[in-house]
């Protein structure tokens, strides 16, 4: 089972998808401004697309 959070808020997520980078693009994420974790390891979004396990999406927050 795929557990997918973001900014720490699960979000059922039903589709597959070839690439981590599908899923971002379909929730209109930028992968330049968020950070991907799968299973706990920093990963990049061109990466597969995991079966199982754990995606964490963390948005970068820029100001000054």
């Amino acid at each position: 089972m795929l557990k997918v959070y973001i900014d720490g808020k699960y979000k059922k997520i039903e589709k597959n998808y070839k690439t981590i980078e599908e899923l971002l693009k379909e929730l209109e994420i930028s992968k330049q401004i968020a950070l991907v974790k799968v299973n706990g390891k920093l990963t990049p979004a061109e990466n597969p697309f995991p079966k199982n396990g754990k995606i964490e999406i963390i948005r970068v927050v820029f100001g000054g």
